[in-house]
């Protein structure tokens, strides 16, 4: 039997009642995170937004290949660029038909041409 002590209850006893000092939002670290807006990025964010131009008269945008070094904003600019352009597309329903994006992570891949020829 064990004693009063060393029996955890709760989450607060596991990770601590407190939040961070050292951090004011832990979650601008999550990959995940989408900044409201993009400071410094809009040069990119024009060029890749080219692409999708076709969507404004029902066209078929592009497929869009965003290659660059880790850490220099690829992720974050292209999830920005496609939220707003959904948000966009949804709130003036300027297609007849659902318009999904996809994500994907070429991380577990060798090199930058592995999805591309599976």
């Amino acid at each position: 039997m064990q004693s009063g002590e060393d029996v955890v209850k709760n989450y607060k006893e596991i990770f601590g009642g407190e939040r961070s000092k050292i951090l004011k939002d832990s979650q601008v670290l999550s990959p995940d995170y989408l900044p409201l807006q993009l400071i410094g990025r809009k040069n990119e964010i024009t060029d890749l937004a080219r692409i999708f131009k076709p969507l404004d008269s029902k066209g078929c945008p592009s497929n869009a290949l965003v290659l660059g070094y880790p850490g220099s904003g690829k992720i974050v600019v292209t999830k920005f660029l496609l939220s707003k352009l959904m948000e966009r597309l949804e709130n003036e329903k300027i297609l007849d038909h659902p318009l999904r994006w996809v994500y994907i992570s070429c991380k577990i891949k060798h090199n930058q041409m592995a999805y591309c020829m599976k």
